[in-house]
Formats: C-alpha cells, structure tokens, sequence
C-alpha cells in the first residue's frame, strides 16, 4: 500500500489537482532535471520496456527491451530542452535499408525522436517526475511509426523497480487469498454450520438449530463431523428425530444428549444412516473421542474433496 501511496503522491504532485485542497505542480523538465533514468511500458500491440538514460557527460542512451530477449539500443544525437518541451533525437546503428513507403521511395536513416513535455520534483537530490512523449520511429518516414509512452521516476527508482514490487504485492495478495478461500472459516457451508451449532447451546434455539442442522442433508455432513469435538453441555437434553426405519413401531426417535458432541452425532446417523459408537443418550469422554475419530475416517473417505474440513475436530480444543 506504500508503493501505490508513492506513486499517486508522486503523479499528484506532478500534475496538480482539480480537488479543493491542490497540490502545487511540479516545474517544467529543465536540462537539468531531466538528468538520470527513465522508463516507460508500452503495452498496446506488444510488451516492451523503453528505458532513457540521459547523462550530462558521456553517451546517452534509448534501449528497448523486447519479447524473446531482444533488445534495441540508439545513441542520443541531438537534444533540445525548452518551457517544459521535449526534442530528443537518436541514432541507431541499423544500415540503412530502401524501401517504399505509401508509394514514395525512402532510405531509413535510423533515426527515433522523442517529442513531447515533462515535469520533475526535486527533494533533496532526488527527483521525481513523468515525461509524457511521442517516440517517432524514422521521423523523416513518409509513414513513421509512433507510440505514445509515459517515462517515469519515482523517488529515484526505476519504473521496473515498482512495477517488480508490486507484481510481487499482487502475487502474495493472490496467494493469500486462495489459502483463506481454502479454509473452512471462509466457507459458507461452514461458517453456516458454526452458527447453528452456536445455537444448539442456547435454549430458546437448540431444538430448531436441531432441525436447521438436519435440513443441510449430506453437502452439511463434513461440517457437521468438524464440530465433533465440542463437549458443551446441552440446555434441554432432548432430541427427536423422524424415524426412517421401515419396521419403525414410532415416528419418532426420542434421545437424551448430554453434550452438543451427543447430538451431532443423532443427526450425522439421521442425515447419512451411518453409525459408530453409541452417544446419542451420554457417554464417557473416552467413547465420544472414539466415535470422532471413526466419524472423520469415514467422513475423509466419503467426501475426499473435504478431506481437511472432516479433520477439523482434531485442530479444536475439546470443550
């Protein structure tokens, strides 16, 4: 979040704003203050990375960099610097090659021209700054080629500098997003679960969270297996369920629950027909943890898809 803060400071007090409070904008690109590097992405038809490097002595540089590890490189010629106006003429080392362009014969000079204008803040040596050019390939072209780019630096570091941070900022984003998607918390199903279970404890809502808690049918069972382990006692220690059973003599089955572990167990045999130790009316702490440990190995080999979320009585404390 500091980088993008960054880079919006920065682009704010280049340009000014049209809000009530304003930023005063940076001043012109002098001779000066368009001295050091600059980069600018292009992205329209193919990725490339223009980077300037204009120095006060010795050769000043426009490189390309390119898809497939190619790369272009042309020496500045001429520069002309002026209210804020750009004139930046390069020279590449391509022979010459006729040609016919739109009808008319032409000789490429192996030329690039940039035109355009700038800004560049200075804080204590370092300057940020936009250049927003028109880069003219073979300008004396009866059809030049143009792109249109914005350089940029920033607090004295190089565009690709940002732009590699912050494509790692969105890559760990990424990740953490997919790892807490993942997660049984982030998972309406479970977040639903937890809740009813939450009400099983309270009175006024334990038999019809009972009942909400049935109606999830087998998509609810892994969730339901992942509270086994919740040892909280039951306000009404009562429960009945339809009974399913063909030679059924009731309708009803009626238990006794001690616990919400008791419980859960009645209705994961209600919803699925399968059974392990028998809780249903109390038992010992010793049976309850045998039954949660058979209720998950079967859960994890019948919805290997929830395989974590059946474990997940044995990440809970008992309670």
């Amino acid at each position: 979040m500091r980088i993008l803060f960054c880079i919006s400071l920065a682009f704010l007090s280049l340009f000014g704003s049209t809000a009530e409070a304003t930023v005063e904008p940076c001043p012109l690109v002098t001779e000066h203050s368009i001295l050091g590097v600059w980069e600018a992405v292009y992205t329209a038809d193919t990725v490339r990375v223009f980077r300037l490097e204009l120095n006060e002595e010795g050769l000043s540089l426009l490189s390309q960099g390119l898809p497939f590890r190619k790369t272009f490189v042309s020496v500045l010629k001429e520069k002309t610097i002026s209210d804020g106006k750009i004139n930046l003429l390069f020279k590449n080392q391509l022979k010459p090659v006729r040609t016919i362009v739109k009808g008319k014969e032409y000789t490429t000079k192996g030329e690039e021209l940039i035109i355009g204008t700038g800004r560049v803040c200075e804080s204590k040596g370092v300057g940020s700054g936009a250049l927003d050019v028109t880069l003219v390939m073979e300008p004396d072209s009866p059809d030049p080629k143009k792109w249109e780019l914005r350089f940029i630096r920033s607090e004295g570091r190089e565009l690709t500098d940002w732009l590699r941070e912050m494509s790692d900022l969105a890559k760990d984003a990424a990740k953490q997003f997919r790892a807490e998607a993942s997660s049984p918390s982030s998972d309406l199903m479970a977040n639903r679960v937890a809740d009813l279970v939450d009400s099983v404890i309270q009175k006024d809502h334990e038999q019809e969270a009972f009942t909400k808690l049935e109606a999830l049918g087998m998509e609810g069972v892994p969730y339901i297996v992942s509270h086994l382990s919740d040892y909280r006692r039951l306000p009404i220690q009562a429960i009945s369920l339809i009974n399913k059973s063909v030679n059924a003599f009731e309708g009803l089955r009626h238990y006794s629950p001690e616990v919400v572990h008791d419980a859960l167990a009645a209705i994961l045999n209600q919803i699925s027909g399968q059974s392990f130790e028998f809780v249903y009316n109390g038992a010992s702490s010793e049976q309850r943890q045998k039954n949660t440990r058979e209720w998950e190995a079967w859960c994890r080999q019948s919805f290997p898809q929830k395989a974590t979320v059946c474990s997940g009585s044995a990440n809970k404390l008992l309670k």
